[in-house]
């Protein structure tokens, strides 16, 4: 998986890719002319899968969000690196979503309109789309596991009723058949 996006709020668009066998991620700073600077390997966890950028501490840096598939250890979980604004990061922290979730991609939204950044996920191997709503200081929420499609690949959002509430989209694919599923966000 990669990811486009502009780290250290330079005006030039980085990239960071995550390495599943490597357990790592490559983060390549932009020089703006469609050229990047060698790769900087990030720790991440057990086989990462997917990466996603928000405030999650709310110091007003990006910081990462690295979804782990963790297929070697049995462990699924996202972890958070803290961004220091200029590319760097530091302290790590782990949300366990389950352990029989088998995570395949993630999205970023705000999902209980708080004003924090949250995180949902395509739980592949339970059939659940578990969020993380984040407190804004880094932490979550305890994890809600919705119930999903069988099998989900990938996970958006977006207002698909009109309502003003974020809603979930979810794409899965079984046995050659493709198919998408909606889940409606409410109020509390």
């Amino acid at each position: 998986m990669v990811l486009d996006t502009d780290i250290n709020k330079d005006g030039k668009l980085d990239v960071i890719t995550a390495n599943s066998n490597g357990n790592n991620l490559s983060l390549r700073m932009g020089a703006g002319n469609g050229t990047f600077a060698t790769a900087v390997a990030l720790n991440a966890g057990s086989s990462p899968v997917f990466v996603a950028t928000a405030d999650w501490n709310g110091d007003g840096k990006l910081d990462i969000a690295v979804v782990n598939n963790g297929i070697t250890t049995g462990s699924y979980v996202v972890s958070i690196l803290t961004g220091d604004g200029s590319g760097g990061f530091g302290q790590i922290s782990n949300v366990d979503i389950g352990n029989t979730t088998v995570p395949r991609g993630a999205v970023v939204g705000d999902f209980n309109k708080d004003g924090k950044p949250d995180l949902a996920v395509a739980g592949y191997g339970n059939n659940t789309i578990p969020v993380l709503l984040g407190k804004g200081d880094g932490t979550f929420e305890p994890v809600i596991s919705l119930t999903g499609p069988a099998n989900p690949q990938s996970v958006d959002t977006a207002d698909f009723d009109g309502d003003g509430w974020p809603d979930l989209v979810a794409t899965t694919s079984i046995a050659g058949s493709q198919n998408v599923s909606v889940l409606l966000g409410k109020c509390k």
